[in-house]
C-alpha cells in the first residue's frame, strides 16, 4: 500500500531523537543495570510495578481517573509483590 512520505520537520526530528535516545536507550541502560545489580527474580518482580506507576502518574499528572478493573489490577499486583516478598528463602 502507498504511504504518504513523512516530513522530517524539526518537531519530528525531536520527537524521533527523544524517542530513540531518551526512551528506549535509557530505559533500557537502566534495565540493564537493574539486572547487573539484582538477582534475575527480583528484577522480574520490580518490573511488575510499572505498569502501577504509570496509571498512579496518569491520575496525578493528567487527572485521569482509574476505573475500578485498573484498581483492582494494581490490588492484584501489590498482593503477589507483597506475598512474593514475604515468602520464606529456600
Amino acid at each position: 500500500m502507498p504511504q504518504p512520505i513523512v516530513p522530517w520537520t524539526p518537531p519530528f526530528i525531536v520527537a524521533v531523537a527523544y524517542n530513540v535516545l531518551l526512551a528506549s536507550g535509557l530505559g533500557w541502560a537502566l534495565w540493564l543495570l537493574v539486572v547487573q545489580r539484582l538477582p534475575a527474580q527480583m528484577a522480574s518482580l520490580t518490573s511488575r510495578a510499572i505498569p502501577i506507576v504509570g496509571v498512579l502518574l496518569a491520575w496525578l499528572i493528567l487527572h485521569e481517573r482509574p476505573r475500578a478493573w485498573e484498581l483492582g489490577g494494581i490490588g492484584l499486583i501489590a498482593l503477589v509483590l507483597l506475598s512474593l516478598r514475604r515468602a520464606p528463602a529456600r
